[in-house]
């Protein structure tokens, strides 16, 4: 396997819940758009109200669409980089790019791979908003160009599937787990023995559904697809490999799924999110 490197907040229970299961999984892998899941970096711009940022990926994706629609789009991949280097300029950024949550990781066959350099979108122009003030530098970025008179940043935007290396990085993700939902930790073991098997049961996603014409919403479910899969689940009563008994236990012969509902949010039309966006989400009424 290609081995990337990224960063993984396990302090965050949604992302150390997929850690600890072992592999992450972009939002189109397995799931053909647009019914598929709301990539991570979205849902952030959208819970935190960062319209101005959501804006400018749009254009950017614009851009994307209409002459290099081959190339992974930044709104629905996976962000990882070519080699450990990218994390010494990743701590410039801040947020959650800092030592503790530093990741390597392997890309599981089948993986789509773009390669850009993150520098043309850190010196992207911008007015006083925050907003892009041009989009003439897209093309570059586009077609895997580097920027020019700087050492490159090699981003690796990825649809499909990473497996998590290293222990310690998931007994904290572990950690984060046990303490936000005790009672759950069966049905994540379940997820991280599916995960081997090569399952996406247990991993959770986020989904954009619009409630009404005036409001959306951003919820997160744990998949349980293959739970009705006879023949996967005979596959888990017949594996052989490491199992944490002492979690598999809990509950006894009912599992408990954690109540994610606190983790969403709700959004209306009349919040300062770019027009182009509402009009052209695509999401499921509730």
């Amino acid at each position: 396997m290609q081995s990337v490197y990224g960063c993984i907040d396990t302090d965050d229970p949604m992302v150390a819940w997929n850690a600890y299961r072992g592999i992450l999984v972009s939002a189109q892998a397995g799931n053909k758009y647009p019914k598929c899941p709301t990539p991570v970096m979205l849902a952030g711009m959208l819970k935190h109200r960062n319209s101005a940022r959501l804006g400018n990926e749009l254009v950017i994706e614009r851009v994307r669409q209409l002459k290099y629609s081959t190339k992974v789009s930044r709104l629905a991949g996976m962000y990882f980089f070519e080699d450990p280097s990218g994390f010494e300029v990743a701590r410039e950024w801040g947020g959650h790019f800092a030592p503790e949550y530093q990741a390597e990781l392997g890309l599981l066959p089948g993986a789509t791979v773009s390669r850009h350099d993150a520098n043309w979108i850190t010196h992207a122009p911008l007015d006083s908003s925050g907003c892009l003030k041009s989009v003439d530098w897209a093309d570059p970025y586009w077609s895997g160009e580097p920027f020019p008179n700087q050492t490159p940043v090699w981003e690796l935007i990825v649809d499909g599937r990473a497996a998590v290396y290293g222990t310690e990085l998931r007994q904290r993700a572990y950690a984060t787990i046990k303490a936000e939902f005790p009672e759950c930790v069966a049905i994540l073991e379940v997820g991280r023995i599916s995960a081997v098997l090569g399952s996406d049961l247990g991993q959770i996603s986020s989904w954009l559904k619009q409630a009404s014409e005036a409001e959306f919403s951003l919820q997160y479910y744990v998949d349980m697809r293959d739970a009705q899969n006879s023949e996967f689940l005979e596959r888990v009563r017949n594996y052989d490999g490491p199992k944490n008994h002492a979690d598999l236990a809990v509950g006894g012969d009912e599992f408990s799924v954690p109540d994610l509902r606190s983790f969403g949010e709700s959004f209306h039309t009349n919040e300062q999110f770019p027009k182009q966006f509402l009009a052209g989400v695509h999401a499921n009424k509730t």
